[in-house]
């Protein structure tokens, strides 16, 4: 698919019935649809039509990293549209699930797209500037700086925390001892959202960092999706 003239990588694993919901599913950094298979080949059986797609730089998807930036979300809006199409979809029954990197252009994507009907952000940036500063290692603040730019224009745009509009419905989970993306500006952004009039539920795991659980965190989310996305 293409979005912004750069082809966007995109794999599907079929829910193999009709009218079954979409679900579009983003990596994180380091990552790329391919490397979600396995966890989409968990999720399809329980009736989605699951879409992978590789965030720009990364994977087949052409472009350059930019941390959940412009080109990321309209990548993944491009990939929203094809989900949406896709046959066997019921294109108002739609969510998607970020992890990390692609948690934080989840939540921007959810505040644009009125059509998104639920979102999982599983250990996202949601303020960049918190997450900036909060990073103890040179290498991962030069990464920001790299991949964000040094524009506070640019700075600004990334934040979902500190972007207009509100998702439909939106679940948070974060560890609370998250050494990359401090669980303060995910309880701060999930505060912020229900403000706003959002459906927001939340999951704070205690003894958790970057990386939650597998399987509580799918449980979770599978759960909320299936609240959000039955007919």
């Amino acid at each position: 698919v293409t979005g912004r003239g750069r082809r966007v990588e995109y794999l599907v694993s079929a829910a193999g019935r009709d009218s079954m919901p979409g679900l579009l599913l983003v990596h994180g950094h380091g990552g790329n649809a391919r490397h979600l298979m396995r966890m989409a080949m968990r999720i399809a059986p329980r009736g989605y039509t699951v879409m992978l797609a590789s965030m720009p730089g990364y994977g087949l998807s052409e472009g350059e990293p930019d941390w959940a930036g412009p080109a990321t979300v309209q990548a993944l809006g491009a990939a929203l549209d094809k989900l949406a199409a896709t046959p066997g979809v019921d294109p108002k029954r739609v969510g998607a699930w970020g992890i990390s990197r692609g948690a934080g252009a989840v939540a921007l994507l959810s505040q644009k797209r009125a059509d998104l009907r639920a979102a999982v952000v599983e250990s996202g940036t949601y303020d960049l500037w918190a997450v900036y500063r909060a990073a103890t290692d040179a290498a991962r603040r030069d990464l920001i700086v790299k991949t964000a730019g040094k524009d506070s224009a640019a700075w600004r745009a990334r934040p979902a925390a500190l972007a207009a509009g509100r998702p439909t419905a939106l679940l948070v989970l974060h560890g609370e001892k998250d050494d990359l993306t401090p669980v303060q500006q995910a309880r701060g952004f999930a505060e912020s959202m229900k403000a706003q009039g959002s459906a927001v539920e939340s999951r704070y795991f205690p003894n958790a960092r970057h990386n939650l659980p597998p399987g509580e965190t799918m449980r979770a989310a599978l759960e909320f999706l299936a609240s959000r996305l039955s007919r």
